[in-house]
């Protein structure tokens, strides 16, 4: 249905946004519909920060040097793999168990 935010439409783009062979215009349909669905605004511009990975991660933490020097930025949930906004919301045992 268009215009209404549904996770399915959240988690098919993270997933054609995030990573290698990427292509531009799938990415610049996904930032120009991202506004146009029908969900609170709060929601939405999360949304919008977790496509441009802006999330409040422990790698972007690291990287804006707010983690102290040599923290570990391995996910809290599965210690597994490093705490990234795609990790989180699509590769993490907790996120596909949820």
């Amino acid at each position: 249905m268009m215009g209404v935010l549904r996770l399915s439409h959240c988690t098919t783009s993270l997933k054609g946004c995030g990573g290698e062979g990427v292509h531009p215009e799938e990415e610049r349909r996904v930032f120009c519909q991202i506004w146009k669905f029908e969900a609170p605004s709060k929601v939405v511009a999360f949304f919008w920060e977790l496509l441009l990975d802006r999330t409040l991660n422990r790698l972007n933490l690291a990287i804006r040097n707010i983690l102290p020097l040599g923290e570990c930025i391995i996910c809290v949930c599965c210690e597994r793999e490093s705490e990234t906004s795609t990790h989180l919301f699509l590769h993490c045992d907790m996120a596909k168990n949820t």
